[in-house]
């Protein structure tokens, strides 16, 4: 009995060697929960740091205020400003009047000048004397500045003529109101002085001797001259009836328009009639 114990014995101590080799040669064996055997002491500090960091959830982040994106098509081309698309008809530009040539009156206002051929007078600035032709019908033609318009007017004054003479009744006078002239480009056309069609002023029997006396009083006529204008017109009751007749005493111009500079201006002038 004494034998087979030490035998069994040594197997015991044999069995046990044999699964210490196995366990720290090859570390495979399987951890068995609860084996007190398999549970591991360790007592240096060194090996007992924890080197594993916390995890800590990360915080959402904080929204921040970006300038807004416009989205924008890339294929897009940038807006352009439409030019004006030049006509095909080639634009016709106004060319100044040439400067007057030839026989006529030339009056020169120094921002336009006018031109009326076919006349001849004498003076200077804005008065004239008709020594030669007829104003009716003729053109006065524009050159030198820019012309809007031009308006008419004439004086008209009665006359007694006879074997005594003649007699200009300055009394007995009218002035027309403004008219516009029709205008063809830089020309403009006298109308409206027909001797026949003249303004005629108003007149009685009583105003037609006072202004015969007195122009022959002016004249200088003699006591018997003056007596015998006054039995001429002593049955005259108009003023175009003989020896009495109405005359174109004056035609005046207004012209209105803009110089070079752009400037406006209105103007006068005035040609006076023979009588």
């Amino acid at each position: 009995m004494r034998t087979l114990f030490l035998l069994m014995l040594a197997a015991s101590a044999g069995f046990v060697s044999c699964s210490e080799s196995k366990t720290t040669s090859g570390g495979s064996g399987a951890i068995v929960l609860g084996d007190s055997s398999m549970m591991v002491t360790e007592t240096d500090s060194q090996y007992l740091g924890d080197r594993v960091m916390d995890m800590r959830p990360a915080k959402a982040a904080e929204p921040t205020e970006e300038a807004e994106v416009v989205k924008t098509d890339t294929a897009q081309k940038p807006a352009t400003v439409e030019e004006p698309v030049e006509s095909k008809t080639a634009r016709v530009e106004e060319k100044p009047a040439e400067a007057p040539t030839g026989k006529g009156l030339k009056i020169d206002m120094k921002d336009v000048t006018l031109f009326i051929p076919g006349v001849e007078a004498k003076g200077s600035g804005t008065s004239y004397s008709l020594r030669n032709g007829s104003l009716n019908g003729k053109e006065i033609r524009v050159s030198g500045g820019k012309v809007d318009k031009i308006s008419q007017r004439y004086q008209t004054v009665v006359v007694a003529k006879n074997n005594l003479g003649t007699l200009v009744l300055d009394n007995l006078s009218t002035t027309t109101g403004w008219e516009a002239l029709r205008s063809a480009g830089n020309s403009y056309t006298i109308t409206g002085l027909n001797e026949n069609r003249l303004a005629a002023p108003r007149v009685s029997p009583s105003s037609i001797r006072n202004a015969v006396s007195r122009e022959a009083r002016s004249s200088r006529a003699t006591r018997k001259n003056e007596q015998k204008w006054l039995a001429a017109v002593k049955n005259v009751r108009s003023a175009n009836q003989k020896p009495l007749s109405v005359e174109l005493r004056s035609v005046m111009w207004k012209i209105d328009g803009k110089d070079a500079r752009g400037k406006s201006f209105s103007k006068q002038v005035r040609v006076d009639m023979p009588l």
